[in-house]
């Protein structure tokens, strides 16, 4: 895709005359800052958890929608174990939170990696999570 910039457009009629025009171009960028998570205090599952995170931006700048949001949930052992999905269709310029389920690994750590797409605006975090049974399974 192009990038922001000034281009130059030269068309060329049927009879070889040519019309230049100049277009700037600016693409709409959003400078998220993805907040780490937080977790209940006690959890309804053995084997799951919600984890929330609070989405902003630097310097009050607006947030583009749709945002599409990618979580990566690695084992302990650093490998690829889950993918989740979610799409933010519209909102406000305020702070929002984020939520997913996701499975834990008993009371092991283990990363999960958060993406923002937002046509070639990209933002990510990665995160170094425990979650232990705070209750008798």
């Amino acid at each position: 895709g192009l990038i922001s910039g000034t281009y130059t457009i030269r068309v060329f009629d049927d009879c070889g005359d040519a019309s230049t025009k100049s277009y700037n171009l600016n693409l709409l960028t959003s400078n998220l800052i993805i907040g780490s998570p937080s977790l209940a205090e006690v959890y309804t599952s053995c084997t799951s958890a919600i984890i929330t995170n609070t989405i902003s931006t630097v310097n009050p700048s607006p947030i583009y929608y749709p945002l599409q949001i990618k979580y990566s949930v690695y084992t302990p052992a650093g490998v690829l174990s889950q993918t989740y999905l979610q799409t933010v269709e519209s909102g406000t310029n305020d702070p929002f939170e984020i939520n997913q389920l996701i499975n834990f690994f008993g009371g092991e750590i283990f990363n999960v990696k958060i993406e923002f797409k937002k046509h070639s605006y990209y933002a990510d975090a990665s995160f170094p999570l425990i979650i232990t049974d705070m209750r008798v399974c």
